[in-house]
Formats: structure tokens, C-alpha cells, sequence
């Protein structure tokens, strides 16, 4: 196999849905959500407030856990997950996150990512080429230093803000699953999250050794609570594989097999884990 054929992966049609179709992380018994917005409140020591910018924000699950006299830009490129409910302290931006940050004029103190820079490369192909291109291994390997390259660009735009970033812990259960149905689907080099991840760190590093700063990593082991099998199956699709199958069916029974494993009770928990990474550049 030396090529695939990309699709577009259907977006979320409404918050609902959004909040449907995702599975829950419980990390060291406490919520995802949790973990980040202590590492961004981190980022804020005194009560001044200050800017955060969240990538990917959909509808602000993050919101209701920081200080209201934080300014909220939130990246999120569908609308149908823009929410009402903050609007005193929430402005969304229409754009996705590598370009907002390279281009929008205004101070940011910190750029939070909760899953959004977890795609494999296939998602940054989504997101800059049409839907119909086929992808070469070439691609696959000009994509990954594609990547490295903006992460590196918006770092030394940004140089004075902190990151957050919530990444999955690519050996887990659960994601040693997801890697080997994409591996099977698209055998290229640097289309797991493991490579995707090494791409952030490696972004660090640089910006680390060309203008200072230091990069904070905690791994957290847990567990993804999937709800019933038939839900788990469709939250597996939707949030993890997401592409265009050739044997969709196919995938679909695998991922059926391999939650199936963790049902207890008539819900499905999985084992999973994550890592948070605080980027602190030098005063």
C-alpha cells in the first residue's frame, strides 16, 4: 500500500453532539479537565488575570473551572460549537490554531491545546490540503517536518507565552489500539501519536535552547469511561479513528472486540493515560 485516500471527517453538529460522541478521562481520580485548568491557573499567579488562547476549545468544557477575570480567545473553526454562556469573558475566533497564532496581533500570556495537537499527521493533512488528495509516503514525510516547522514558527511568535498541553500517553491500552488500526490503514513513517508527540517535544526543545525556558512533563494513568458498548463503539470511530476506511465495517468490529474487553456493569472503561506538558519560557 503506498498511498491513501483522504475524507474529511464529518465535524460536530452541535454541542450536544460534541459532548455525545467523546469519551471521559479520569487521570490519577481526577478529570481531564481538571489537570489542565490547574496547570493553566498555574500560569497565572497573581489575580491580575491576563489572556489565555485555547486551540480547539469547542464548546469551553474548560471554561467553568478558571478565574472569571480571565480573557478567553477561544480557536475554534466550527461554529455549530460556539457557546452562549460565556460571552462576557469568551471571544471565539473562526480560524485553526496554527494560524490564529501566527497572526493575530494581540498579546496572548498563555496557548492551552486539551487533545487538539493530538491527531495523527493524517489530521494536519485535513486541515491544509482538500479532501481529495491522495497521500504518498513522500507526503507522510513532509508533512512531519511541515509540522515541527509551524509548531517552531508560533513558538518564536509567541515567545513570551506559556503553553499548556494535554497529549495521550501513546503506550496506553487504549492508545496502543488506535495506533495499530492506523498503521494498518495507512502504513506510513510518523502517523501515530507517538510521532506526533515527539514533534511537540522536539518543538520545546528548540525553543528552549534558542531563547530559554524549560519544559515541565507529569504522566497521568487512568482510565477513558466510554459509557455502553454501542456508544463506546461510535465514540471510538468519532474521536479516535477518524479517516476515511476502505473496511469501515471492518474497523468498526474491531473496535467493538476490543472495547468489549473492558465492559463491566453494562459501561466500558478503559485503560488510558495522558501527559501534561507546561512550556515556561524564560522572564
Amino acid at each position: 500500500m503506498t498511498a491513501f485516500k483522504m475524507s474529511k471527517y464529518a465535524p460536530y453538529r452541535s454541542v450536544e453532539e460534541y459532548l455525545q460522541l467523546r469519551p471521559s478521562y479520569v487521570l490519577e481520580g481526577r478529570s481531564a479537565e481538571n489537570w489542565v485548568a490547574d496547570a493553566i491557573c498555574q500560569c497565572f499567579p497573581d489575580a491580575a488575570g491576563g489572556t489565555l488562547a485555547e486551540c480547539g476549545a469547542g464548546p469551553g468544557p474548560l471554561w467553568e473551572l478558571l478565574p472569571r477575570n480571565l480573557k478567553i480567545l477561544a480557536i475554534e473553526p466550527n461554529r455549530a460549537l460556539w457557546s452562549p454562556n460565556y460571552q462576557s469573558q469568551v471571544t471565539y475566533c473562526e480560524q485553526d490554531g496554527f494560524q490564529f497564532l501566527v497572526e493575530h496581533p494581540g498579546k496572548v500570556d498563555v496557548i492551552a491545546w486539551m487533545w487538539a495537537l493530538n491527531y495523527p499527521l493524517l489530521a494536519f493533512f485535513e486541515e491544509y490540503e482538500p479532501h481529495t488528495r491522495t497521500v504518498t509516503r513522500k507526503d507522510w514525510i513532509e508533512g512531519h517536518h511541515h509540522c515541527l516547522d509551524r509548531l517552531v514558527q508560533i513558538l518564536k511568535v509567541r515567545c513570551q507565552a506559556k503553553w499548556v498541553v494535554l497529549f495521550f500517553d501513546d503506550a496506553s491500552v487504549e492508545q496502543d489500539f488506535v495506533t495499530r488500526v492506523w498503521k494498518d490503514v495507512a502504513p506510513f513513517p510518523f502517523q501515530d501519536r507517538a510521532h506526533t508527540r515527539k514533534i511537540l517535544e522536539m518543538a520545546f526543545q528548540y525553543q528552549a535552547s534558542e531563547f530559554g525556558g524549560r519544559v515541565e512533563k507529569i504522566h497521568l494513568q487512568g482510565i477513558a469511561e466510554y459509557g455502553p458498548l454501542d456508544v463506546a463503539v461510535q465514540k471510538m470511530m468519532n474521536f479516535h479513528l477518524r479517516g476515511n476506511f476502505s473496511d469501515e465495517e471492518g474497523v468498526r468490529q474491531r473496535a467493538t472486540a476490543f472495547l468489549s474487553q473492558f465492559e463491566t456493569s453494562g459501561d466500558v472503561q478503559c485503560p488510558a493515560g495522558a501527559y501534561l506538558y507546561r512550556f515556561i519560557p524564560e522572564s
